[in-house]
């Protein structure tokens, strides 16, 4: 098995190839030049898992997952779990611009990225919903969270692009969703700059 630190070198390569290529397909040679490995190396790091794309996918979607998971321990408010998930997004896309570009590219198409929008963020506007916080009916749910999703995929591209700074794309995208959610404007910002101020949690 590979090495922890080769581990990581080729999953953030495969992740910048990806992203770059806009394909699922890779070749060995090109990876292990990119991670700075061996052919080898590569071979042994997909003994467990042969689909590089997929593992590329499972584990940026299951990193992501555990760092919302951290930050929302104590959070029992839906609207302040819903501006975390949010956070999280596009703090990591503007720290790991590849990361953004991957995000970007499989976002709406790779089963294991998907379930990115349809776990978490379901539950949590779900919540909002059952405990009316947010005025929204059971059957607009998965509306809501399509909405979401392109909201925060939108804010990574403006990121990406240089048009707007992170916290500010932030900010904007937090505020919108909130309010579009049922949060009273005033509320909705407050969530967003409280949000936005917090020193970003790493896994």
């Amino acid at each position: 098995m590979a090495s922890l630190t080769s581990q990581k070198r080729i999953h953030a390569a495969a992740i910048r190839l990806f992203a770059e290529t806009g394909a699922q397909k890779i070749s060995i040679r090109d990876l292990a030049e990119e991670a700075g490995v061996a052919r080898g190396t590569i071979y042994a790091y997909l003994d467990q898992s042969p689909d590089l794309f997929e593992r590329t996918a499972e584990r940026l979607a299951h990193d992501l997952h555990l760092r919302i998971a951290k930050g929302a321990v104590n959070l029992d408010d839906p609207a302040h779990k819903v501006a975390l998930g949010i956070f999280h997004f596009i703090y990591q896309a503007q720290a790991n611009p590849d990361w953004g570009r991957f995000l970007c590219q499989f976002g709406f198409t790779a089963q294991q990225l998907t379930q990115l929008w349809h776990a978490q963020p379901m539950h949590d506007i779900s919540l909002g919903v059952e405990r009316g916080r947010f005025d929204l009916t059971q059957s607009q749910i998965r509306s809501a969270v399509t909405l979401l999703a392109s909201a925060v995929m939108g804010a990574i591209q403006v990121i990406l692009s240089g048009h707007k700074g992170w916290r500010e794309a932030y900010v904007e995208v937090t505020e919108l969703i909130l309010k579009a959610f049922g949060v009273s404007s005033s509320e909705a910002s407050a969530i967003a700059a409280e949000q936005a101020n917090h020193t970003p949690l790493h896994s």
